[in-house]
């Protein structure tokens, strides 16, 4: 048998070989190729299931805190004035309501930032201002769930900042419906909060700003909570002394201080 038989013997005896294991190779390469593409498509899907979880679980706590906060203190109520929306201030753990819902006259605006209060327990909520240019009288629609006979600690805030750009700290009256409450007067352009404890007739009451032409009434924040202060009549006031610095007690973790 001459070498070219031998050569073409030889092929023919090791052909399903060789065709075995290149289809083999090709098998193997394709099945890492596709193993590869899972293992990414796996690591992607992953990554973004820990997030959706993550926000989702942010969402939830955030609501919880919501919850607690309002639905089950139902006289639990944090207006933030000049604000175009709600959020959740992380400094005092309180959600803050836009005032949009509470008033439809005024003006919003900012304080100017170097009036800024720097005391991270008083958020953000003093940084914008709702003023009101227009009317006599510019009242909030306060309505509170089963608050008929019950007393309420409202808290009115103000922080001029300058916000007009006129440098002159107005003055004006606050009512509490019909009733006269007290005159803002401020010293100077930070902070100054009045409050009073008030017997709801009703489950609505309206916080009023009169303007009695000493300035453009403005208000920062109006704050509600439950009181259980409840020994005088219906419709009944008592104001208390507080017209200075802000007092913390009024927030989560502080007790209740009367001054």
């Amino acid at each position: 048998m001459n070498n070219i038989k031998k050569v073409a013997l030889w092929k023919a005896l090791l052909a399903p070989t060789y065709y075995y294991l290149r289809n083999t190779s090709i098998l193997r390469e394709k099945m890492l190729h596709n193993l590869l593409l899972l293992f990414v498509v796996v690591i992607t899907s992953f990554r973004y299931l820990i997030l959706a979880t993550a926000t989702a679980g942010v969402i939830n706590n955030k609501y919880l805190q919501r919850t607690l906060a309002t639905d089950e203190n139902p006289g639990f109520v944090s207006i933030d004035c000049g604000v175009e929306d709600d959020y959740f201030d992380n400094s005092t753990g309180i959600w803050f309501k836009s005032d949009t819902e509470f008033i439809s006259s005024g003006e919003n605006h900012d304080i100017f930032p170097e009036y800024f209060l720097n005391n991270e327990q008083f958020g953000k909520r003093y940084q914008t201002v709702r003023s009101f240019p227009n009317g006599m009288k510019n009242c909030y629609t306060l309505k509170l769930e089963q608050a008929t006979n019950n007393s309420f600690r409202i808290r009115a805030s103000f922080a001029y900042g300058n916000y007009d750009r006129k440098n002159k700290i107005p003055k004006f009256d606050l009512y509490l419906g019909v009733n006269y409450w007290a005159t803002v007067n401020l010293t100077n352009f930070e902070g100054f909060f009045y409050e009073i404890i008030h017997v709801f007739p009703a489950d609505t009451e309206y916080v009023c700003l009169a303007n009695t032409g000493t300035g453009t009434p403005f208000i920062s924040a109006l704050e509600i909570r439950p009181s259980n202060i409840s020994t005088f009549g219906n419709g009944s006031s008592l104001e208390l002394i507080n017209l200075g610095s802000y007092d913390l007690s009024f927030y989560p973790g502080q007790s209740p201080r009367v001054r």
